[in-house]
């Protein structure tokens, strides 16, 4: 193809006409996809389901899209986990580096040489990854179909190196790609292959574009592309090429590639490579897509405004550390919409999804021409290598011609395009009956069975209908762990970790095949669920033996709105509660707390009305309420009497007022807004919203108030450092404020970072403590800040924000609402406001202008408690 051939392609058939932003924009958003978009079945749910193994055309709203939140407990001792592993492998470095440097001269500067391995990869290989190595790439010695041989090796150096030790192992397979099972040394497939290594030996020899065509290769695109449904295809020879050489061929700079956040390497590194510009939208989320192109298309390209060449929105069909299934669907009615251009890829999901082992498309009953382009490996459901894609004739002869993998790498070999022939003409049922159909419907069942039994069991498992069934571990310890009591078990699994998966979701990925049969799939299973019970992999399940779950989900999917009761409804006047079930979302915060809800009351008057009777937020708002009350009346005894005004009481002067109001003001204005938060959070979802931010912003207010007063009595007569750290503390303040209630930061995803945050800031008062401890002595820093009583507070606060944390003690005795921290949050803020007391007495009683050297204060008995009698 020439240059003005090329040219004209690029202009006629993936460009795009320019899109008016005015005539989009205005269109209401999409909710349903448009009718005639799906194939007509006429089979009912039941029939489909039995003649089909499982496999039925959910359309838009038959899939559940969740994917279920880690605990929160969890998420924080992972994190602690990493942290550990991290600061020790520091300190390992740090030392080794002075002890042994002959061991670390790698890493070092040689003769002007910059090392080749330094960096935080290398420290990562070399402190986390080294110590679980003997998990990952187990090598291999025979076909892995339904059981693998395991090659047995030692390690005598901590992971560095191995060694085969002459001894194999046979285990269970649940760890390669072999979803049809055609991984097989015999039969059919095996006899093809053998025929065409004989006619045609084992390499080409030549790229395509040169000698590296045969019948074979044309053969093999023809019944690809009427296995696909399109009208042409064409070949790759290594998976991964195929994407990372495709999409350079088809975008370029002036063009906009949206991208899932989630897609796979290969689809990440051909849209970087293509130059053209790339968004991301959220995972498997058609809401958030219609966002990022509607603000695309009414933008246009970055400084000029002009419209874009074209737009590719690049997705998997199932996603292969997920588990989970793309909204294809939702996306097609955004695609016929906005006219952009679909590339689907199918690695894992052609032949392993849909009645007729098509994909996705075929899962759906969606016709194939709705998607662009197709892409798939045959590595996966094959038994071969390599990828194809498949689109119009006039996309992929341009493909043909501009793709790096067609026109320069070496063409697919004669004995895997005959594994791909053959066992895609047995998936279709031209060769050797019903032996495809059989192995698509075998899959199903295991599949389906397989992770339907591990929800029972309480795993938190990702995917549905899907091959893949990925499992948490999440915490870095558990990943060794995993695998090694499994293999102990006679099953090999393939664990997976940060980077492959983010920091916190590590994972079991387990693959299953046709070749397993029933009876491996559930001692497989009893397995798993003897070693999750070791390892504690199962959240907590109620008094029925349900699982208590939380999940995340799209924003287009329904919301579950509970039956209608013929039942006869309670009178008007009586007080009805309700079950966790019942409950919007954003309202089943604890999975703990089963009954006692107040139903959603849109009016202020209800929810003040809620004073009156016992429900789950009653304890919180009293506990609140009457502690607000109780620093409201202490207000009067710290300027009244003699507190304040008493004779022995030297120096009172602005700041002194200012400092003590501040701690007044922080206090009531957090447990009063706590109060009102627990009062209205029944409203609606946008008032519970705002009273959180409220709450948080009261809770980050309260600690910047009273540990500013720590600070000023701390260093009272050190004007240096009282600045210091006054101006960095109340700077951090304000930083957290942000954090905790700025709208981007409260969601689910930044849920760790909030939590962090807010324990960061909390412990930041240690510093100038440790600081005065250090300069002045521990007897002196009891007295000057109060110390002794800020001690207390902190205990009471450290046995009350676990409780919180990890839902104690609802966690073992589930049901109503027991939250009895809040009551020890209010005695340690008395606590702490005895201890101000005593700072302000210790400074005025006898300082009060700094004029006496702090080595000549009298320090006096100490009293745990403070009492009026102290200031006299």
């Amino acid at each position: 193809m020439g240059k003005g051939s090329r040219a004209h392609f690029r202009s006629n058939l993936i460009s795009q006409t320019p899109l008016s932003s005015a005539d989009l924009l205005s269109q209401t958003p999409l909710l349903d996809a448009p009718t005639g978009m799906f194939k007509q079945e006429k089979l009912d749910d039941k029939r489909k389901t039995e003649e089909l193994g499982g496999f039925v055309n959910h359309g838009a709203e038959g899939i559940d899209h969740c994917i279920e939140k880690t605990p929160l407990h969890v998420l924080i001792t992972t994190y602690l986990s990493y942290f550990i592993l991290i600061i020790t492998g520091h300190l390992r470095d740090f030392i080794g580096f002075r002890l042994n440097p002959q061991a670390f001269a790698h890493l070092r500067n040689k003769n002007g040489y910059a090392p080749i391995n330094s960096g935080f990869d290398t420290f990562y290989h070399r402190r986390l990854y080294t110590r679980i190595r003997d998990v990952f790439n187990r090598p291999i010695t025979n076909v892995p179909g339904r059981t693998v041989t395991l090659l047995n090796r030692v390690s005598n150096d901590y992971n560095k190196t191995f060694q085969l030790t002459g001894e194999t192992r046979e285990v269970l397979n649940l760890s390669s790609y072999n979803y049809l099972g055609f991984a097989q040394n015999e039969g059919p497939c095996a006899d093809a292959v053998e025929l065409a290594i004989k006619r045609y030996g084992v390499s080409t020899g030549a790229a395509r574009m040169d000698g590296g065509s045969s019948d074979l290769h044309y053969e093999a695109e023809n019944l690809v592309a009427r296995f696909m449904g399109k009208e042409a295809a064409i070949i790759i020879s290594m998976g991964f090429a195929t994407n990372s050489t495709t999409i350079p061929a088809l975008v370029s700079k002036g063009c906009l590639i949206i991208s899932d956040e989630l897609n796979h390497s290969s689809l990440v590194f051909g849209a970087r490579v293509s130059g053209a510009s790339i968004k991301v939208f959220k995972h498997n989320d058609t809401a958030d897509l219609e966002s990022v192109l509607r603000a695309a298309i009414s933008q246009g390209q970055p400084r000029t405004h002009r419209p874009w060449k074209k737009i590719l929105v690049v997705v998997e069909g199932l996603y292969s550390m997920e588990g989970n299934i793309c909204n294809l669907p939702g996306i097609v009615a955004l695609r016929n919409k906005y006219k952009f251009y679909l590339y689907l890829d199918e690695a894992h999901s052609v032949g392993a999804m849909g009645p007729n082992g098509r994909g996705i498309c075929d899962y759906y009953g969606i016709d194939p021409s709705n998607v662009d382009i197709l892409m798939g490996t045959f590595t996966k459901s094959f038994g071969a290598a390599g990828g194809y894609l498949s689109a119009s004739k006039e996309i992929i002869d341009h493909i043909r011609f501009t793709s790096h993998s067609s026109v320069y790498a070496e063409s697919i070999t004669a004995p895997i395009l005959q594994q791909i022939i053959t066992s895609m003409r047995i998936i279709m049922g031209e060769e050797h009956g019903a032996d495809g159909r059989r192995r698509i419907q075998q899959l199903a069942r295991n599949s389906k069975y397989f992770c339907s039994e591990l929800k029972r069991m309480g795993f938190i498992v990702y995917g549905v209908d899907s091959p893949v069934v990925p499992l948490l571990l999440c915490h870095p310890a558990k990943i060794p762990a995993f695998s090694r009591e499994m293999l102990k078990r006679g099953i090999a699994v393939v664990v997976v970790g940060y980077p492959a998966t983010p920091i916190i979701t590590s994972r079991v990925r387990f693959c299953i095949s046709a070749a397993h049969t029933m009876d491996d799939i559930k001692w497989a299973l009893e397995q798993i669920s003897e070693v999750g019970d070791i390892l504690r992999l199962k959240p907590a399940v109620d008094a029925s033996g349900s699982r208590l779950r939380s999940k995340r989900g799209n924003s287009q999917l329904k919301p579950q709105i509970p039956e209608p009761s013929n039942a006869p409804q309670p009178p008007q006047h009586k007080r009805t509660l309700c079950n966790r079930s019942e409950m919007p979302a954003w309202l089943q915060a604890s999975p703990f707390i089963l009954t006692g809800y107040r139903p959603i009351t849109p009016t202020l008057r209800e929810c003040v009305r809620s004073l009156t009777y016992v429900h789950n937020e009653t304890g919180n708002i009293w506990s609140h309420l009457l502690g607000a009350m109780l620093f409201i009346g202490l207000i009067r005894y710290t300027w009244g009497g003699e507190t304040l005004l008493g004779e022995h009481v030297k120096g009172v002067g602005v700041m002194d007022h200012t400092i003590l109001g501040m701690f007044h003001f922080g206090t009531v204005f957090c447990l009063s807004n706590s109060a009102l938060f627990h009062l209205l959070q029944c409203h609606s979802e946008g008032v519970f919203g705002n009273c959180m931010k409220l709450d948080y912003t009261g809770i980050v207010l309260a600690i910047t108030c009273q540990f500013t007063a720590v600070i000023y009595y701390g260093f009272y007569c050190d004007a240096f450092s009282k600045t210091l750290y006054l101006g960095t503390f109340i700077g951090l303040s304000v930083f957290t404020i942000a954090v905790v209630t700025m709208k981007k930061f409260r969601t689910d995803e930044y849920r760790v970072l909030r939590v962090l945050t807010l324990l960061g800031f909390s412990a930041i008062p240690a510093i100038p403590i440790i600081h005065s401890i250090v300069q002045h002595g521990l007897e002196f820093t009891q007295r000057s800040m109060g110390l002794n009583h800020v001690g207390l507070m902190l205990c009471a606060s450290s046995i009350g924000i676990p409780m919180f944390v990890f839902h104690f003690p609802e966690r073992y005795f589930p049901g109503n609402s027991h939250l009895l921290w809040h009551v020890l949050i209010v005695v340690g803020m008395y606590f702490f406001y005895s201890g101000l007391m005593m700072s302000f007495n210790f400074w005025h009683g006898q300082n009060a202008d700094c004029s006496v050297p702090l080595s000549q204060m009298d320090l006096g008995p100490h009293a745990w408690y403070w009492t009026p009698a102290v200031l006299e």
